[in-house]
């Protein structure tokens, strides 16, 4: 279901669409005759980002605790770096 938030209304009821039919028994040759050729290659597209963003949620999920944390670590080390001056009589100070 995260899969789906990366798509808009339209793409989301396109898809809705095309997986219904799908279910109903359908096969993609009938599909695509019953859809307006745009709205198939479109409910498509929906379908292939959603799939991309599933794997890639998968992937994340499959790294280790270690080190989706050191890139947070690394981020809010960097952000630090940046956001820090150095005064001749205080030595180094966060903003």
């Amino acid at each position: 279901m995260a899969a789906l938030a990366v798509l808009d209304d339209s793409e989301l009821g396109l898809f809705q669409e095309l997986v219904s039919l799908a279910n109903a028994g359908f096969r993609k040759d009938q599909i695509q005759t019953m859809m307006a050729p745009e709205s198939f290659e479109a409910a498509c597209e929906a379908l292939e980002k959603a799939d991309q963003e599933h794997d890639r949620l998968i992937q994340e999920a499959r790294r280790p605790q270690a080190v989706r944390k050191g890139r947070v670590l690394k981020a809010r080390k960097s952000w630090l770096e940046e956001h820090t001056v150095e005064t001749e009589d205080e030595g180094i100070e966060e903003l």
